[in-house]
């Protein structure tokens, strides 16, 4: 990666959405950029943000199809 995405330079404002997104629903939440890196992320996933997803071929097929996912529900 070459310098920051566009979502990696507003990363503090995306985590505290996704703060109060995880507080709503009670569940961890994450948010990745095109290049699939973590830019976001509660519970065990705020460990990992800046980080490439360990299982990015799984979400780059859910981007592939524009649709949501949610996990463990």
């Amino acid at each position: 990666m070459t310098g920051l995405t566009p979502l990696m330079k507003i990363q503090p404002f995306i985590q505290a959405y996704v703060q109060a997104i995880a507080s709503i629903l009670e569940a961890d939440v994450t948010i990745v950029d095109h290049e699939l890196i973590r830019v976001a992320g509660t519970g065990d996933y705020l460990n990992e943000i800046g980080n490439a997803v360990s299982h990015a071929n799984f979400l780059r097929r859910f981007l592939r199809l524009g649709r949501a996912v949610l996990f463990g529900m």
